[in-house]
């Protein structure tokens, strides 16, 4: 697999992981314990690991957990109660996009730093 036919597919399962398979019941529930949080960032590391493996030709392990566990802190961060009220203080409900855009910066980031470092 090409450069550039990877960073596709990565793109592709990171968006497919955390928007088309993750369900309503997910979404709404990742808020409330660590479970559905843990399934969601499973889905995440599934999908996203997948093309990773694909690509490195072998399982790396500390690759997958870096996806695992940086994902579930990302996460975590975004969706508690003191980052949503910070940013509606400050903010307002006309910028409810930045916490979307941070959140996916840094996902994009950590796989950034996951193709430099194991490839």
């Amino acid at each position: 697999m090409d450069y550039q036919t990877f960073i596709f597919t990565l793109i592709f399962a990171h968006f497919i992981a955390d928007y088309a398979i993750q369900t309503e019941w997910i979404h709404k529930n990742k808020r409330i314990g660590y479970w559905t949080m843990i399934a969601h960032c499973s889905i995440y590391t599934g999908c996203t690991g997948l093309a990773l493996i694909k690509w490195l030709d072998y399982v790396n392990w500390c690759a997958i957990a870096t996806l695992f566990i940086s994902h579930f802190i990302i996460d975590k961060i975004r969706i508690s109660e003191k980052a949503r009220e910070l940013l509606d203080i400050k903010y307002g409900w006309r910028h409810q996009w930045i916490p979307t855009f941070v959140d996916q910066f840094l996902h994009f980031c950590i796989l950034l730093v996951i193709i430099i470092q194991y490839r």
